[in-house]
């Protein structure tokens, strides 16, 4: 057997390394990783793989275990405000150490981190001790009993001296056991151009170099706007001459949809090397079941888990749900108990549909629901406390059972490995783990991510690598794609007298300058094995974010110059070898590292210009089946609203958003004062308020939960200050006016306008003590200012449509009236609710009905003659004008609230 060593070659490598014509079997390309499992092959020292994850659990309770000695005064503070962390840091020390060499014995040193790590190290458990560098420890103990090998020769790329230690260590023994080792030293061979003017200066000093050749493409660094031109760019210069793709490597850099996506375009085969993500959906379903799990409820954090694509609840049940809480964020309220009603229903349909007995049925549904309500409002456990053990195990078992259905089990795979993770790791607590703890352990367990399941590797003719570490060998094209920098740093820090400590007994840390050392050849391999071209493609920005140039492209410059240059003459030579984006698309043919890409111009069509008047046929609009007041107020305000949503039933997409603010607290303060007056039309205001407090706790986790949360509880207050006051305001108003409540929420019909049936909802129906019927409508907004100019304009179309449907026998129109809740004050032109204020109105209630109807027969005939206005393309001036010029009522347009605005060319027009 043959083996080509590298520290960077544990990730696939190209070309194989292997000479044209040879055969590459019983030759591998390994790293420390694939040398150690060739080792334990040889040597029988297989074992279970153990995660870093259970790991990182045995070291903290080994810290835990010692934390009142004094040793361990270095971690004690640290591991009582974060013990999951704090581990985490200190096995990456303890690992680091032994490959270096360290025997877990403490150290003759002034250092409190060693002496506490060799305190840690003398409890912390056998079982546990599988880092690299322990296999390593077990694989030279093996090795001092002479097995026998069957491996002749390991190529080194790098000096055995500049490995890690017990690296080196192991292949000294096996040298010492017959084995041999050879340093790989190649020599480069330079290419044509700019690009070998750099190999010459980067890899042999004693040359000198050439000025960088205005027009030479051999080596590029093209900087496009952004990641989708940068890779439409890379797709249309594979796709220009696809014959001479196999002596093509592309450095991937880090995985790219955007890439994949291009490459698709032009049809050419997928890299399948998405970016790994911890927020794959998949492997959401788990911390988002556990956020769920904490007191108080986390509105959002329910949202966010219903809203799962795929998760332990059906959809048809987080459908219903979420439709619940979007409606009334909180849990248990009516809309919540309606939703279970409906959930309930639909399983047993489908418990019957499968052959089962409807009592059976019954009973098996209402137990699903039950064990839903128990995951998802009754798992609650305090944070700081924690959540019991076997809780956590409950909560994973549920997971596990929800995602282990035939047609999901192969994609759930990483997701449900995980969850085994994360059962594992809580088996070991015989107490409650906090939630600090609980999301570190899931950081931990869910650490590597997830690939775009959607994303799947194609067999491609180029050669193709994940960072140029693992390039083996000489190519002619070499593409680095990403060509950025990812500010990433994994050095630990050790002083120079925990070095010097440790170099005295034999442990041998590798110096931060070996590592970078290393790290720089590895990026140099780019230019070392490409033998025509470099194409280095840096978008300007990825994710929207700007970008950095990979370190490399610093050290490229200073070979590109000599030391005489003055400062132009270095950008002369530097703008050389550099493309902006800017100049991608300035002629029609773009030639490029030795292609050239024939660009389409794109055939941009202009916009429509929006009209004031949409034209349709005579006829086409339909009289509604039924009509309300938002209805009619919505035609009146712009009749392409109407049209686009109830002509045509257009909708904006399901948001997942909760109401909240004003929106919400004005649904919570309508839903108490129906609870008030539930089993009572009369109240004695004194004795109101300590009831409406009660309420308010009642309903804010049905209809507000967001309150609840931790660091709001001076908003909660003032809030049900606010609501109490509201509700006593309003039960104030109602009393000085001699009235009593007979209905609310009530809904009035029977009346129809030009044969279409009007319907409403009212929010009070009062009476006085000589049966007359009054209106009160319930607003909670910042202000009174709107409703005010509304009456005073002889607009408020809202009472007035209740009114005529409450109008008697012999027209007498119900008094109607606004009560704006936050203000506390009633807003009416009416004298019989017998207030301090009456706001003058133009228009009696029946006049304002009688404009409003003649407004909408008037907009609606011209609708049904075949146009249809956009109100809001139009001056609200000019629109008012003519409106009172033509005898019809003007309602401002809606476009604030709206959802046509790109339909109509209203959001265009704006722009």
């Amino acid at each position: 057997m043959q083996i080509v060593f590298d520290m960077a070659y544990d990730q696939a490598t190209a070309p194989n390394g292997v000479q044209a014509g040879q055969s590459s079997l019983g030759k591998l390309m390994v790293g420390s990783q694939g040398l150690l499992g060739v080792l334990e092959t040889h040597l029988g020292l297989t074992s279970r793989e153990t995660h870093h994850a259970m790991r990182i659990q045995g070291y903290m309770e080994s810290m835990q275990a010692v934390v009142d000695k004094p040793e361990a005064s270095f971690f004690k503070r640290s591991l009582e405000a974060d013990a999951w962390s704090s581990a985490k840091q200190f096995i990456d020390y303890r690992d680091e150490l032994v490959l270096a060499g360290w025997d877990g014995c403490d150290l003759a040193t002034q250092s409190a981190k060693l002496h506490a790590l060799a305190l840690v190290e003398s409890v912390f458990p056998e079982t546990l001790k599988k880092g690299l560098g322990d296999k390593l420890q077990s694989v030279l103990m093996a090795l001092d009993h002479n097995p026998s090998l069957h491996i002749q020769t390991i190529e080194l790329t790098e000096p055995l001296d500049a490995l890690p230690f017990l690296i080196g260590q192991v292949l000294r023994k096996l040298q010492a056991l017959g084995v041999c080792i050879d340093v790989k030293n190649e020599k480069v061979n330079l290419a044509n151009g700019n690009l070998g003017m750099i190999q010459n200066v980067m890899f042999d000093a004693d040359h000198e170099t050439a000025p960088a050749k205005q027009g030479d493409d051999s080596i590029v660094l093209l900087c496009p706007e952004d990641e989708w031109t940068a890779a439409n760019t890379l797709a249309s210069w594979l796709k220009a001459d696809e014959a001479k793709n196999t002596d093509v490597l592309l450095v991937q850099n880090g995985g790219s949809d955007v890439l994949d996506h291009a490459l698709n375009e032009v049809a050419l085969p997928m890299l399948g090397n998405s970016t790994r993500s911890a927020f794959r959906a998949a492997l959401q379903i788990m911390p988002l079941a556990l956020s769920n799990a904490w007191s108080p409820l986390n509105i959002q954090a329910l949202l966010s888990f219903l809203s799962l694509k795929v998760s332990p609840v059906p959809s048809f049940a987080a459908k219903r749900l979420l439709g619940a809480i979007q409606n009334e964020p909180g849990v248990g309220g009516e809309r919540w108990q309606k939703a279970e009603n409906k959930i309930i229903e639909i399983k047993k349909d489908r418990l019957l549909a499968d052959g089962i007995e409807e009592a059976d049925a019954v009973i098996q549904a209402q137990t699903f629901m039950d064990e839903l309500n128990h995951y998802l409002t009754g798992f609650r456990f305090d944070p700081q406390s924690g959540i019991p053990a076997k809780a956590v195990v409950e909560m994973c078992d549920w997971i596990k059972q929800g995602l282990k259905t035939p047609e999901l089990k192969q994609s759930m795979a990483q997701a449900l490995a995980q969850v085994d993770r994360m059962i594992e790791l809580a088996s070991c607590y015989n107490q409650p783990i906090p939630r600090a703890q609980i999301e570190r352990m899931l950081d931990s367990v869910i650490a590597e991510g997830g690939q775009n399941p959607d994303s799947q590797a194609q067999a491609t003719p180029w050669h193709s690598v994940s960072d140029t570490g693992s390039i083996a060998g000489k190519v002619g094209t070499v593409v680095w794609w990403n060509f950025t920098d990812s500010g990433q740093s994994s050095l630990a820090f050790w002083s120079e007298e925990e070095r010097e400590s440790l170099q005295k007994t034999g442990v041998h840390l590798e110096t931060p300058a070996t590592i970078r050392a290393r790290e720089a050849n590895q990026w140099r391999r780019a230019l070392q094995y490409a033998g025509e071209r470099l194409l280095l493609i840096s978008p300007l920005k990825m994710n929207g974010e700007a970008t950095q140039l990979h370190p490399l492209w610093d050290e490229i410059r200073h070979c590109a110059v000599s030391p005489t240059d003055s400062e132009a003459e270095k950008e002369d030579k530097y703008q050389r070898l550099l493309w902006q984006g800017k100049s991608l698309n300035a002629e029609p043919t773009l030639s490029l590292a030795g292609r050239s890409i024939v660009l389409q111009a794109e055939n941009k069509a202009a916009l429509q210009a929006p009209e004031e008047v949409i034209q349709v046929g005579k006829g086409i609009i339909s009289k509604p089946k039924g009509l309300s007041f938002s209805q009619m107020s919505t035609l009146l305000g712009c009749p392409t609203k109407w049209a686009f949503q109830y002509h045509a039933g257009l909708r904006s997409m399901d948001s997942l958003s909760l109401p909240t603010g004003n929106t919400m607290i004005g649904s919570l303060c309508h839903k108490i004062v129906e609870d008030i007056y539930t089993d009572t039309s009369k109240w004695d205001v004194g004795s109101v308020r300590n009831y409406v407090s009660k309420l308010f706790d009642l309903r804010v986790p049905q209809m507000a939960a967001e309150l609840l949360e931790p660091g709001r509880e001076l908003e909660l207050e003032r809030y049900r200050i606010s609501v109490c006051d509201a509700v006593e305001a309003l039960l104030q108003t109602i009393d000085k006016a001699g009235l009593k409540v007979t209905q609310t929420e009530g809904m009035v019909s029977g009346k129809d306008l030009d044969g279409i049936p009007f319907k409403g909802y009212i929010d009070l129906l009062l009476e006085d003590d000589d049966g007359q019927t009054f209106v009160i409508d319930l607003k909670w907004t910042g202000s009174t200012k709107y409703k005010t100019e509304e009456i005073k304009e002889g607009n408020a179309l809202q009472l007035a449509s209740y009114a005529w449907m409450l109008k008697s026998a012999d027209d007498v129109w119900a008094p109607g009236a606004y009560f704006m809740l936050a203000q506390g004050e009633l807003l009416t032109d009416d004298y019989r609710f017998n207030t301090d204020r009456i706001i003058e109105s133009p228009l009696s209630a029946k006049e304002v009905w009688q404009l409003g109807s003649k407004t909408w027969r008037s907009m609606f005939q011209e609708m049904q003659n075949g146009e249809i206005e956009v109100s809001g393309l139009m001056d609200e001036g000019e629109l008012k004008e003519a409106r009172n010029d033509a005898g019809i009522m003007h309602v401002k347009p809606p476009c604030h609230f709206c959802d046509f605005g790109k339909l109509c060319g209203q959001t265009r027009a704006e722009a």
